[in-house]
């Protein structure tokens, strides 16, 4: 049996990893009209439709259907929320919430070195790109020289076709 819309509105409450109450808050709806469409009691009309998919980032058509991806492409800002929300929510010794903290007690000369470091990494990874692009061209302009020098060694040798 194929997902209900009410699950895949549980399913992304629970990715975002939000009450009922805080889902529902956002896009105009009390918790227990929420709590009716993740249950199945009823069923979300078109309004509310687009106010979740407009507020959470969310393809219609998966919304929908279950069809295709979950998450429409979010703008920058939301992925760094959410980001940050995933990090807030990892234990103390972790990576990422470690490196957030360093980040978060930085001066603008700390971030302007550290902007620097970026754009360096950035140029170097470009760099690597566009020279891993020129070495794949090389080895093909040369395999393509060396069938060539093989094809004119047989003609000339005598070993190629003749059309006589």
């Amino acid at each position: 049996m194929s997902e209900t819309i009410g699950e895949r509105i549980k399913k992304l409450r629970k990715r975002l990893d939000l009450t009922q109450s805080e889902f529902a808050a956002r896009v105009g709806l009390s918790g227990s009209g929420l709590s009716n469409y993740e249950m199945g009691r009823s069923t979300p009309l078109n309004p509310i439709i687009k106010a979740i998919c407009d507020s959470y980032g969310v393809r219609e058509l998966w919304l929908r259907t279950g069809e295709g991806e979950m998450m429409a492409d979010l703008p920058k800002e939301d992925v760094i929320t959410e980001f940050l929300n995933s990090v807030m929510k990892t234990e103390g010794n972790d990576i990422r919430r470690r490196l957030v903290s360093v980040l978060a007690r930085l001066d603008d000369k700390q971030w302007a070195l550290i902007a620097k470091i970026a754009d360096d990494l950035v140029t170097e990874s470009a760099k690597r790109q566009e020279q891993a692009e020129i070495d794949r061209k090389v080895a093909a302009y040369r395999q393509e020289l060396e069938r060539e020098k093989r094809r004119e060694s047989s003609l000339s040798n005598g070993t190629g076709s003749s059309t006589a």
